[in-house]
């Protein structure tokens, strides 16, 4: 078998675009992380002064509607990393096989 002119262009195609999705992939996770830095940020000490306890109750419920909304934004980071993570494997499975079959028919 001989080889196609076009493959060594489509590896190094391969070899971008799986770049570009592994950078894709590590910018969902690192939406994900900071969104649970945030939640875990939530905690709130305790007091016992009575106007302390007064905004830690106010904080509480904010807090809570805080915690919510951050679960479901990891809940939608989460999927995304997952659908990130499925492209970037395709791509890495393409470019290494485009790779492979290169360096045989070279």
């Amino acid at each position: 078998m001989t080889a196609d002119p076009r493959l060594p262009r489509l590896a190094t195609l391969a070899a971008l675009l799986r770049d570009h999705h592994l950078m894709r992939l590590q910018q969902a996770v690192a939406r994900k992380e900071r969104a649970v830095l945030l939640r875990e940020g939530l905690v709130a000490k305790g007091s016992d002064d009575a106007a302390a306890f007064q905004a830690q109750a106010t904080y509480g419920r904010w807090a809570e509607a805080s915690y919510r909304s951050l679960s479901a934004e990891i809940e939608r980071h989460d999927a995304e990393v997952a659908d990130r993570l499925a492209t970037a494997r395709l791509a890495f499975a393409r470019a290494r096989v485009l790779e492979r079959l290169k360096d045989q028919l070279s």
